[in-house]
């Protein structure tokens, strides 16, 4: 559509807001004629916010769902419980840093020191003496020692 107001100001239309809420740009040609330029892909500021409002709910949803899953490996992996080790994740900001220090601590389930009976560390005591790698001294107190735990 193409109009010429007098003294070359746009018409009443260039003014006015489109269908989709946003302003009508007109843009003047070399004859002096305005005409209004539509551009269907301008967004409104409503979708924009809502694209927004999204991205952040997105970005929310995956940190919680990365924060559980590593809140569970850890915990599996460690032998802790699993849900209380979900809970302390979510519960504040430094619980995912809690539960990574409790399974570091806890280390991995079946990691037992090998408990030897007396007649083996007797005889390992014996061979530490006759390969001159403990005194007779050392050997009299290590194995009075292995004695008392009887």
């Amino acid at each position: 559509m193409t109009r010429t107001e007098e003294g070359g100001m746009p018409p009443d239309e260039c003014f006015q807001l489109d269908d989709g809420g946003q302003p009508v740009t007109c843009t003047q040609q070399p004859d002096g004629t305005w005409t209004p330029d539509s551009s269907p892909f301008a967004p409104h500021p409503l979708e924009l916010a809502t694209l927004g409002f999204l991205v952040v709910l997105l970005l929310g949803v995956a940190g919680t769902v990365w924060r559980v899953r590593a809140a569970r490996s850890m915990a599996r992996r460690a032998g802790l419980d699993q849900g209380e080790a979900v809970r302390m994740a979510l519960a504040s900001e430094d619980g995912l840093t809690a539960t990574y220090l409790a399974s570091s601590l806890r280390g991995t389930p079946g990691a037992a020191p090998v408990v030897r009976d007396t007649a083996t560390r007797l005889r390992e005591l014996d061979r530490l003496r006759s390969e001159g790698l403990v005194t007779e001294d050392e050997h009299a107190t290590r194995r009075a020692a292995i004695l008392d735990d009887v």
